[in-house]
């Protein structure tokens, strides 16, 4: 009999490996924290040490309270349940999950240097190589390709959402807003980062598929090449006109 989390509202369901009977639901107790690798909107993300393998993982807490106020719980079990279905070397692999009364917890491959944004930043050029960008994006054509593959469109690639491991090795992350395109249907969801939406996107009343996240590799090159997005420009001054109305 696996051991449980007391839990008052579950929100998405048991870890794969819980539900099967192999192993209890994990807590945060079982962890060491390390530090704290970045703050959202949803929650917070720490470096943690597995006590007893002595491991080394990132933990995603997702703050339920705020996930319920947004209507997202939804969004979140659909996240949870994709990257579960994802194996590849370039996207970050999701181990396992647990819940308690405050959180849902993902528990997650660390990537040793963080976030691409965070490299390009500071990169003394605030730029990459066009030997550097090519290695990056390939491997990130790589993870998109698997995934469309598997039918699931990323829908918000950049850099903050690339992640490097020791070796400068990208890993995809960040999917809470991706979802899977069936057969030939397209989505109408508005989401995404507003630098790198594409056409299709913007212009609201046409549906979208897999490629968006073409037009978001479009733009994540240039950026990386120039350390600066193509459209930001554009961006600033018609938010300012609108503003001026």
């Amino acid at each position: 009999m696996v051991k449980l989390n007391t839990v008052k509202e579950r929100l998405v369901y048991l870890a794969p490996a819980v539900q099967a009977g192999w192993d209890d639901e994990s807590s945060i107790h079982d962890f060491d924290v390390v530090k704290v690798l970045g703050k959202g909107s949803f929650g917070v993300v720490k470096k943690v040490r597995h006590k007893k393998s002595h491991k080394t993982y990132a933990i995603k807490e997702l703050d339920k309270k705020e996930i319920k106020d947004r209507r997202m719980v939804e969004q979140v079990r659909n996240e949870i349940k994709i990257m579960y279905s994802l194996n590849h070397p370039n996207i970050v692999k999701l181990y396992s999950h647990f819940e308690d009364d405050l959180h849902i917890s993902l528990i997650l491959e660390f990537a040793e240097r963080g976030q691409l944004y965070q490299s390009l930043m500071t990169c003394p050029a605030k730029k990459f190589t066009e030997i550097e960008v090519a290695k990056i994006v390939y491997q990130i054509v790589e993870a998109m390709k698997y995934m469309h593959e598997k039918g699931i469109v990323h829908r918000d690639i950049k850099p903050e959402n690339v992640l490097l491991d020791a070796s400068g090795n990208t890993k995809l992350a960040d999917f809470g807003w991706s979802n899977y395109i069936v057969s030939q249907a397209k989505r109408t969801t508005y989401c995404g980062t507003l630098d790198y939406l594409a056409p299709e996107m913007i212009e609201k009343e046409h549906k979208h598929d897999h490629a968006v996240d073409l037009w978001a590799i479009g733009i994540l090159t240039f950026e990386l090449c120039t350390g600066t997005s193509p459209f930001s420009a554009n961006i600033v001054s018609k938010t300012q006109s609108d503003m001026e109305k």
